[in-house]
């Protein structure tokens, strides 16, 4: 059940007016002015790369693999949750034990909440017998979003037990899945928007938008190692009645993979995968975007996020499918391009994702 009831619950439990203020870089990115009931916004990312990953043996292909949580959240002005939506997706490459990448490595990539049905948990679930006929992941991460609702982010991380399973009874009643990523992508989630930097309209719906690949694969060599990345770029938008974002955020994470000729994994995966918003100088784009000439000394990857997310502030999903790019996914519009000039693409796609939910 989505929460349009607690929005407008929202709406009327949040005090006063929150400052609304923009991207990281101090440009206004939230609602603008007036007596409106605000909620803060937050983003968060859960990446494990150790999960499900393995190496190669005669017998069965190596597997590097890393599961992506996205979570995004309002908060009331009493800290507790507004709203929340969480979504997953696994982004897979296959190799054997020479290293070469295999011909069945998929090449697109589904969230969880896209794959619907497909993703064929509901069995499973039916056989723990605590959910009559069982569950679809969909349908117990609409469970876990719901209790959420109107809670801390304490009263929700006391719900998970040691093992990461729901320990809560109303929880169980809809979700009996591990919740660990959800928790720790709705903790960055919330600290976020503790922070206070996004902003928008209580009575705005929130959606989150994610769009994955495979970047530079590389089989092995006894010179080289064999390397996938997984790429994924992730954003929250709010919308208003109109349809028109009032707040959008953006990062990405890469999550490098390496492994050796005879299919053992070298790289490690327990890694703390930092996403490039959050790299901040460390990303390294300023010198390469400098270069171009375009944005006066270049511009770091949170910088031209910053103007990508100012941007689409005030477009509809047809404005937003409709900004300009070449063949290469590289912004032609004048205005976005003071700001931003590297590959927007796959965040076009996310937001516009967003927006479609």
């Amino acid at each position: 059940m989505k929460k349009r009831i607690a929005l407008l619950l929202a709406a009327l439990l949040a005090v006063g007016s929150l400052t609304a203020c923009g991207g990281n870089n101090g440009s206004n990115n939230g609602t603008e002015g007036g007596d409106a009931a605000t909620v803060k916004v937050g983003l968060g990312l859960h990446t494990q790369m150790d999960y499900s990953s393995k190496d190669a043996t005669a017998e069965e292909a190596g597997l590097a693999q890393a599961d992506l949580t996205v979570c995004a959240v309002t908060l009331n002005a009493d800290g507790t949750i507004a709203d929340v939506k969480v979504d997953a997706i696994q982004v897979k490459t296959n190799f054997d034990a020479t290293g070469a990448i295999t011909a069945d490595t998929p090449t697109e990539f589904k969230t969880k909440r896209e794959l619907g049905a497909d993703y064929n948990m509901k069995g499973v679930s039916a056989s723990m017998g605590k959910i009559e006929g069982g569950a679809e992941w969909f349908e117990q991460a609409d469970a876990f979003e719901d209790f959420c609702i109107n809670k801390t982010l304490d009263q929700v991380v006391a719900a998970m037990n040691a093992e990461q399973y729901p320990s809560d009874e109303t929880l169980l009643l809809g979700c009996t899945m591990k919740i660990n990523g959800f928790v720790k992508a709705l903790e960055k989630a919330y600290a976020e928007a503790e922070a206070g930097t996004y902003t928008a309209a209580a009575t705005d719906e929130l959606n989150i938008g994610i769009v994955a690949e495979v970047s530079n694969p590389a089989d092995a060599t006894a010179e080289e190692a064999g390397a996938a990345t997984a790429y994924a770029n992730f954003v929250a938008v709010t919308t208003d009645a109109e349809g028109k974002i009032s707040t959008c955020i953006l990062d990405s994470v890469q999550a490098k993979f390496a492994w050796d000729a005879t299919g053992k994994l070298t790289s490690d995966l327990t890694v703390d995968t930092t996403t490039k918003y959050d790299l901040k100088e460390e990303y390294g784009m300023k010198g390469a975007s400098a270069s171009n000439g375009v944005i006066a000394d270049g511009g770091e990857w949170y910088e031209q996020a910053d103007a990508f997310m100012s941007h689409v502030k005030g477009m509809t999903a047809s404005e937003v499918a409709a900004i300009a790019m070449d063949e290469g996914g590289y912004p032609q519009d004048e205005t976005l391009r003071l700001g931003c000039t590297m590959k927007v693409s796959a965040y076009v796609n996310a937001v516009s994702k967003a927006l479609a939910n």
